[in-house]
């Protein structure tokens, strides 16, 4: 996947991602922010590789937490290399 989607399902939710420009960007030291209350994932603008990277991070928060997996949703490590290899995946799928 190259583009940056408007949205996805999750476990029969509708997720709704957003592309922020910096200018408007209000998370200062993130990327990326996965607001669970509004079922929305906000990404700061950035160049391809590291949108689509942030992008799959979030999504792996909001996938974790909305499977009651808290703990390791907050787990930021993990959360960050799962999203990586998403990101690769996807990057790099042949159809």
């Amino acid at each position: 996947m190259k583009r940056i989607p408007s949205s996805v399902q999750i476990m029969a939710h509708t997720i709704t991602i957003r592309v922020v420009n910096k200018s408007e960007w209000k998370y200062e030291g993130e990327w990326g922010w996965w607001d669970p209350s509004k079922l929305e994932i906000l990404l700061c603008r950035q160049p391809r590789t590291q949108l689509r990277h942030s992008l799959w991070h979030e999504v792996v928060h909001a996938a974790l937490d909305l499977m009651g997996e808290y703990k390791l949703s907050r787990d930021e490590g993990f959360v960050d290399r799962f999203g990586g290899l998403l990101a690769q995946i996807m990057d790099t799928a042949e159809i």
